[in-house]
């Protein structure tokens, strides 16, 4: 009879080094981003609470990892770098996104602004270098 202890377990080693909260973080924002959407399609079941571009919605799951990228950055760097902004850019601009198509709201009124948000960043990007 063998000693069930003496083979070595595939799936676990004793040297794996202990989850890091960055990744933990950038795992869950996913879900929390799903609940939320599940919560509001619910809501519209459930109540006369309707979006007419409802798919929109899902632009919300990239938009979140980017800003859980933002908040990674900014811990293990301490400042408000490029990478930073970026990420944060990224996240304003698909939320952006998604609010002017979920409120039917004008391209007109908005898709200027964020071009100048760009603009801003890639100057920002520069001028904060130096």
């Amino acid at each position: 009879m063998t000693d069930q202890n003496s083979f070595p377990n595939p799936g676990f080693s004793q040297n794996t080094p202990p989850e890091s909260k960055e990744n933990s973080i950038q795992r869950w924002i996913p879900g929390v981003v799903l609940i939320v959407l599940g919560g509001i399609f619910l809501l519209g079941n459930f109540t006369r609470f309707s979006f007419h571009n409802w798919w929109a919605l899902f632009i919300l799951i990239p938009a979140a990892g980017a800003f859980a990228r933002a908040y990674d950055r900014y811990k293990q760097s301490g400042t408000l770098d490029g990478q930073v902004r970026q990420a944060l850019l990224v996240g304003a601009i698909l939320t952006g996104i998604v609010v002017i198509f979920l409120f039917n709201l004008s391209w007109s009124l908005f898709g200027p602004a964020i071009l100048i948000l760009i603009g801003l960043s890639l100057l920002s990007r520069e001028w904060l270098s130096k």
